[in-house]
């Protein structure tokens, strides 16, 4: 595997954070509200730039009404 293609996974795998969050229909803000962190910090973890802790995950995915198994796999 080449370096681009797990930058490439990487970047897929933490756009589908805010895909899904778009197509919830809620906004950046009652997320954030949701799972108690800043607007920046939930565009951090948008953005791949750090990952949520265990815990805020779990919200994130609870909030958002995803199994948390489907965020913890890379594409392929």
């Amino acid at each position: 595997m080449t370096a681009d293609y797990e930058s490439t996974a990487e970047e897929l795998y933490w756009e589908r954070w805010k895909t899904i969050r778009e197509r919830s229909g809620l906004t950046a803000e009652e997320v954030c509200v949701a799972i108690g962190v800043s607007r920046g910090t939930l565009s951090r973890y948008e953005n791949g730039h750090c990952q949520p802790p265990f815990a805020v995950g779990t919200r994130l995915c609870a909030t958002l009404g995803i199994d948390p198994a489907s965020m913890v796999k890379k594409p392929v």
